[in-house]
C-alpha cells in the first residue's frame, strides 16, 4: 500500500493507516475543522518535524486552525497490561528545544506551542529531569514546565527535596495534589521579574504578621481521600495577588490579608 501524505508547513506527514503494535491507540488518524483545516494528525510512524523551537520527534500533532503546531506528543502509546508506561519511556527519544536565551534537553511527553510557534509549556516523564535557575536558587521538575511569550519561567511542579531562598524563608515548594497529567498553571508561579506569585509547600509552617505584631500560623495537614481513603498531604497555598496575600489550606479555607501591612515567615517542618 502506498501511504497517504498530508502536506504541511512541516513536511508531508504520513497518518496512521494500519495497527503496527499493541502500544496503537484507536483514535482518528485525521480531524479537521469545520472549516475543513487540519485539526490533528496521529501519525503512522514516530517522525522528526522541525519547529521554530528546534527538532521534536512526533507520533501525535495538533494544529491550530491558521495551521501552526498547537501540540506535539513525541510518543502517543496505549498503556496497558502490554505496554508499561515504563515501556513508553524507554520508546521515547531525547529532544532539545530552545526556550528564551536558553535551551531544554528531556524525554517529552507533550509540548505545547503558541501560534507564533514559542514554546508554551513542556510535560516530561516523571523519571526525567528539567533544572531552572531563579533568583531564588536552582530547582529541579519532573513534571514540566510553563514558559511566557519570552521565554521565562512561568510555573513549574518542583521535585520534593527542592530549597528556594526566599525573602521570607527558605522554601520548600511541593504539592503532592499536582496535576499529573500536564505542566500548565502549576504550583509555584512567577512573574516576568522572576519574583514569586503563588507557592504550595507540606514541609513549611507558613506565618503571618500584622501590623501590631499579632501572628497567625498555616500548616499543611492531613485528610482522608475521598476516592481511596488513604490518608494525604493538603499543601498550605500562598498567592501574592496585586495588594493582597492569600492563603488556604484546602477547599473553602482561603484567607485574606493586605500585603503592604502584613509579613510572611516561612519555618521548615
Amino acid at each position: 500500500m502506498t501511504p497517504f501524505r498530508i502536506k504541511t508547513a512541516y513536511g508531508n506527514l504520513i497518518p496512521c493507516y494500519e495497527a503496527s503494535d499493541v502500544r496503537q491507540r484507536y483514535r482518528e488518524a485525521l480531524e479537521r475543522y469545520p472549516s475543513g483545516a487540519l485539526r490533528s494528525i496521529y501519525l503512522q510512524d514516530r517522525t522528526v518535524i522541525w519547529t521554530q523551537a528546534g527538532k521534536l520527534h512526533a507520533e501525535l500533532i495538533t494544529f491550530y486552525e491558521c495551521g501552526t503546531i498547537k501540540r506535539v506528543f513525541p510518543t502517543y502509546g496505549k498503556i496497558s497490561a502490554y505496554h508499561t508506561e515504563e515501556d513508553e519511556y524507554e520508546e521515547a527519544d531525547t529532544d532539545r528545544l530552545e526556550v528564551g536565551n536558553g535551551a531544554v534537553e528531556a524525554k517529552m511527553q507533550c509540548v505545547w506551542f503558541d501560534r507564533s510557534g514559542f514554546v508554551k509549556s513542556i510535560t516530561i516523564f516523571n523519571k526525567d529531569r528539567m533544572n531552572f535557575a531563579t533568583k531564588y536558587g536552582m530547582l529541579t521538575t519532573d513534571l514540566g514546565a510553563e514558559f511566557d511569550e519570552d521565554g521565562r519561567l512561568v510555573s513549574v511542579e518542583t521535585v520534593f527535596d527542592t530549597q528556594l531562598y526566599t525573602e521570607f524563608g527558605i522554601l520548600h515548594p511541593f504539592n503532592p495534589q499536582r496535576d499529573p497529567m500536564h505542566a500548565e498553571k502549576a504550583s509555584l508561579g512567577f512573574d516576568k521579574e522572576g519574583n514569586l506569585l503563588r507557592f504550595s509547600t507540606v514541609r513549611d509552617r507558613v506565618t503571618i504578621t500584622d501590623p501590631n505584631g499579632n501572628t497567625k500560623a498555616f500548616v499543611p495537614r492531613i485528610e482522608e481521600d475521598p476516592y481511596t481513603g488513604f490518608p494525604v498531604w493538603v499543601p498550605v497555598k500562598v498567592e501574592f495577588a496585586d495588594e493582597v496575600i492569600k492563603i488556604s489550606t484546602g477547599k473553602n479555607s482561603e484567607e485574606i490579608f493586605e500585603r503592604n501591612s502584613h509579613q510572611i515567615t516561612l519555618e521548615k517542618m
